[in-house]
């Protein structure tokens, strides 16, 4: 059997790896407003969920207050589950225009904004008591400074979530 969700998604990610930030936005922008979320369902991918139970668990000891970060937030997967955990204050950012809109149209975030991880961020020092960023480093030219900038506006102690292919 033959998965042909895989064909259309697989053969465009694949030629994204070496692509500017855009190619990659302007491929999340058509797929955001397709099969986005459908394509993650066939896949069985379970990232979403983890890091939500991974964050609701590291923050349960935690006294800080402030919003959750969902950097890179796709169409909301990891909102919608953080919300399911009563994880409040959660405010997504992607760079993709589409994937912003479908986000926003959720109803699970505080706030919803472009951002590109490739730059530097436009948020204050400790501004998040947690940040998450799921299925998004594979795609960074600079995965290093990401984790720096990352950590910069995270407050001190609190979590960092992410996943890397």
């Amino acid at each position: 059997m033959t998965d042909n969700t895989l064909g259309h998604v697989g053969e465009g990610l694949a030629a994204r790896f070496d692509a500017t930030p855009a190619d990659v936005a302007a491929l999340y922008d058509d797929w955001a407003t397709g099969r986005y979320d459908a394509d993650l369902a066939t896949w069985g991918y379970s990232a979403p969920g983890r890091a939500a139970d991974m964050v609701l668990k590291l923050l349960s000891t935690s006294t800080s207050d402030g919003p959750v970060l969902d950097a890179g937030c796709g169409s909301g997967l990891v909102g919608v589950q953080l919300q399911q955990r009563d994880v409040e204050q959660v405010i997504g950012g992607d760079f993709s225009p589409a994937s912003v809109e479908t986000a926003r149209s959720r109803g699970v975030y505080r706030d919803v904004v472009e951002l590109d991880l490739n730059d530097p961020l436009e948020f204050a020092d400790g501004t998040f008591r947690a940040i998450t960023s799921i299925g998004v480093f594979s795609y960074l030219a600079d995965s290093e400074a990401t984790i720096r900038e990352l950590l910069r506006i995270v407050q001190v102690g609190g979590p960092v979530v992410f996943t890397q292919r």
